[in-house]
């Protein structure tokens, strides 16, 4: 359980880190948590179309943990997204201007 970690990123955002692998192993990156509204939500990268909340963020933490009991976790809403493909909160943020490209302008 203490191989799983919170790191911050942004503004109530972190990535779930798996510490017991090299952080250049992709599959040490688990999922991202973001507090929205007081809740914690997570984003599993085992299930990305799904979100689940928690009460807490090591509630939310304890949840990545591979071989531990999810049970007594204080699961606040357990839902998917709003539809297959939908983006994950965490995801949606204004990235840069994107512009149509001619094949004329190689």
């Amino acid at each position: 359980m203490e191989d799983v970690r919170l790191e911050l990123v942004g503004d109530d955002q972190w990535r779930v880190m798996n510490v017991a692998l090299e952080p250049t192993d992709v599959t040490a990156l688990l999922g991202f948590v973001e507090r929205i509204a007081g809740v914690f939500e997570a984003t599993f990268f085992s299930d990305p179309t799904t979100i689940r909340r928690f009460a807490t963020g090591e509630d939310a933490r304890r949840a990545f943990v591979p071989s531990g009991p999810t049970a007594d976790v204080s699961v606040v809403v357990e839902a998917g997204t709003s539809g297959p493909g939908a983006i994950p909160m965490w995801l949606q943020r204004p990235g840069p201007e994107r512009h149509a490209v001619a094949a004329t302008d190689f």
